[in-house]
């Protein structure tokens, strides 16, 4: 991957979306700041559409690139998104310290938070997520009280566990 070559698919990517009639862009399960930042400028290059940048923290605190919450907040805040967050990632626990750091870099940019239902473990032949909705409602609703504006859910997630958080944010 490269500059150009990154700039290109993710913009042809957005004017597609764009002439679709799309009121947002999502680009999430980043790992890499240079890929985030060639995304932006592809995706900047051909429409204003407000875009939220949301980066997975799978290594714990850090993406598989390394990347920490502070620097993955620096990199994009300057190129003016409309959100930035965390999505996926490793367990609650770990996504409790990540939420932590990109409130505190984020500043005046609203923080968009959609973590797993947990850690996942193979069962037999299924993939279980060790959060249930009650267990992921909690750490959401602490997260919105310590200033997250976006929030949702990953993978494992469920409508049982949107409708948690719903009722834990008294919606």
């Amino acid at each position: 991957l490269n500059r150009e070559g990154a700039a290109a698919t993710y913009g042809e990517q957005a004017q597609a979306l764009a002439d679709g009639g799309v009121d947002l862009l999502v680009l999430e399960t980043i790992f890499a700041v240079e890929e985030a930042v060639w995304a932006v400028e592809g995706i900047k290059s051909v429409t204003d559409l407000p875009l939220v940048v949301s980066f997975s923290f799978d290594m714990g605190t850090r993406t598989m690139m390394g990347l920490t919450p502070t620097d993955a907040v620096a990199a994009v805040i300057p190129l003016g998104i409309a959100a930035v967050g965390t999505n996926c990632g490793r367990s609650l626990t770990d996504a409790d310290l990540v939420v932590t750091e990109i409130l505190a870099a984020a500043g005046d940019v609203p923080v968009w938070v959609k973590p797993n239902a947990g850690v996942p473990k193979v069962v037999g032949a299924e993939v279980v997520y060790e959060a249930g909705p009650e267990m992921l409602a909690e750490h959401v609703a602490r997260w919105v009280e310590q200033g997250v504006k976006i929030v949702g859910g990953c993978c494992g997630s469920t409508p049982e566990h949107v409708a948690a958080i719903a009722r834990a944010l008294g919606r």
